[in-house]
């Protein structure tokens, strides 16, 4: 059950390129879109696009710590790993 844990962890770390990479998008459309917005008005217009939706891979993050955190100290998963 080790891989699984391997697994979270290498997801986990793959999230946050992906919300800078949604992010770095949606900020190209939004630019495109209107060159005209002040930096902190194209902030919140990529925070609230439907698509790319920028805070996605962010969420996955969240669920896949969740999923950490649930199985790091269970006795089922350090009975097989030994």
């Amino acid at each position: 059950m080790r891989w699984l844990w391997v697994a979270i962890v290498l997801l986990v770390t793959a999230g946050a390129p992906g919300v800078g990479l949604h992010y770095a998008g949606g900020l190209e459309f939004q630019t495109e879109m209107d060159p005209t917005m002040s930096r902190s008005q194209r902030f919140w217009k990529v925070l609230h696009m439907q698509a790319p939706p920028a805070l996605a891979p962010g969420i996955l993050m969240q669920l896949r710590l969740l999923a950490l955190i649930s199985t790091d100290r269970d006795p089922l998963v350090s009975a097989t790993s030994q």
